[in-house]
């Protein structure tokens, strides 16, 4: 009787290590993360795109300050091959939203109502991270905002779905 169940059990821990190495490998492409405690970050994983490719990715949350001011935290990330050259994240403001201040730590951004960063070039890996305050200008209703922030860059990136990222929140 025992060498009747010998095969069988041989079959189960090879199938256990053949399911233990693919749970591996799934972790390790999302264990990449930009900002501690940020679910969202972990998108920002290992890029899919052919080799010799850019492939920005983009990831937006928000925090309330007090009652009527928000900061967004923009996280923008080149998960490609190659370098990005002149990347631009652009986040146009709902006018329920008045601009006050935008901070990048590589490049500059400027203008209202639509925030533009030029980010330069960023090589393979590099994470740029951008915080823009805004000042919520109507809380009397209950109506949602919607807020959209966009990535681009004059290299080719054929994964245009990662290059958007949005946030809504209750206006108060």
């Amino acid at each position: 009787m025992k060498s009747h169940l010998f095969p069988h059990l041989t079959r189960a821990l090879a199938l256990v290590a053949l399911v233990a190495g693919v749970l591996a490998l799934a972790a390790g492409s999302l264990a990449w993360s930009g900002l501690p405690g940020s679910a969202a970050i972990s998108k920002l994983g290992r890029s899919t795109v052919p080799r010799n490719e850019a492939d920005l990715l983009i990831t937006k949350a928000y925090r309330r300050v007090g009652h009527n001011e928000v900061i967004f935290t923009i996280v923008v990330k080149n998960n490609g091959s190659v370098a990005a050259k002149g990347v631009i994240m652009t986040d146009t403001l709902s006018r329920r939203l008045q601009f006050e201040s935008a901070r990048t730590n590589k490049g500059s951004c400027k203008g209202s109502p639509m925030v533009t960063c030029n980010l330069g070039n960023l090589v393979v890996g590099q994470v740029v991270t951008i915080t823009i305050r805004v000042e919520i200008t109507s809380t009397a209703d209950r109506s949602r905002i919607l807020n959209t922030a966009m990535v681009k860059s004059k290299t080719h990136d054929p994964q245009l779905s990662n290059n958007t990222a949005s946030v809504s929140f209750n206006s108060r």
